[in-house]
């Protein structure tokens, strides 16, 4: 073998959300979720729902999480273990352009 460990795990949300480009790597225990929900006080939740994109001859590393409306550039080095938030493009300082759903954020 490689030094791969049996079975990788990678967690896929929402798959028809997902703009995936040619040739991206992924390490284990990757999650990838287009949706997020978030109880409400109260009874009821609200959910945010948006496509995740991911550049062609991206690697993303080990545990890393890619949230709803996150984008990963071409040829992005996502570190393991790294959050892409929501709305979020990774490499770009964090911000949620739409005020109202910046409280969805995963961190």
């Amino acid at each position: 073998g490689f030094g791969v460990e049996w079975p990788v795990r990678m967690d896929v949300l929402d798959r028809n959300l997902m703009d995936i480009g040619n040739r991206v790597v992924f390490a284990r225990e990757v999650e990838l979720a287009a949706h997020v929900r978030k109880k409400q006080n109260g009874a009821g939740s609200r959910v945010l729902v948006r496509p995740v994109r991911i550049g062609a001859h991206a690697f993303i590393g080990a545990g890393a999480r890619i949230g709803p409306g996150a984008s990963v550039p071409h040829n992005a080095n996502v570190p393991a273990m790294s959050l892409v938030d929501v709305n979020e493009t990774f490499g770009d300082s964090k911000r949620h352009p739409e005020k109202e759903e910046a409280d969805f954020a995963l961190s």
